[in-house]
């Protein structure tokens, strides 16, 4: 004890440092329950963007969609319109 301290002082300093740890553990409390809670959303999300992904991925070769569900983009190799023999250019008058 340093000199000059009351035991009533030091008492009153533990109530104090004995209230606070326990408001700090009320917090720890709240933050492990919302972190349990955050980590439930983040895996129910992480399981919402790979169904959403494998959804993407799919095209009329690898899912029951019929070949107009690929959109014009999606357009296959047979699709590109064959070269002539026709020299570029309009009608000429």
């Amino acid at each position: 004890m340093p000199p000059g301290t009351s035991v009533v002082a030091l008492l009153a300093r533990l109530d104090a440092l004995e209230a606070r740890a326990a408001a700090q553990a009320a917090e720890i409390a709240d933050l492990r329950t919302q972190a349990a809670a955050d980590k439930l959303t983040i895996e129910r999300q992480a399981a919402r963007i790979a169904e959403l992904e494998r959804q993407l991925g799919q095209h009329s070769g690898n899912s029951n969609y019929p070949p107009a569900s690929n959109g014009p983009a999606a357009a296959g190799p047979g699709a590109k319109p064959s070269r002539t023999n026709r020299k570029p250019g309009g009608q000429r008058r």
